[in-house]
């Protein structure tokens, strides 16, 4: 992911869904680089926290293919 992507998907565990999130902030740790991401959770709630690279994938990502629910399930890396 590189700076110019804030729209994203956040993939959240045990979830077959993606929810749609905004990079406000990332830092850098000795192992991974983390995000502040603004989202909603499965209940509907507005939700701010840090997500590691791995679990958020940009918008217009090429990696992303339609589903029935309008192209919010996972996708394979």
């Amino acid at each position: 992911m590189n700076a110019a992507d804030r729209h994203v998907w956040v993939r959240l565990p045990f979830w077959l869904i993606d929810f749609a999130g905004l990079v406000l902030d990332e830092r850098s740790t000795e192992t991974s680089t983390e995000y502040l991401v603004q989202h909603v959770d499965v209940d509907g709630r507005a939700v701010l926290d840090w997500r590691k690279s791995w679990e958020l994938l940009p918008v217009n990502s090429p990696q992303r293919r339609p589903t029935a629910d309008g192209g919010r399930a996972s996708t394979s890396r």
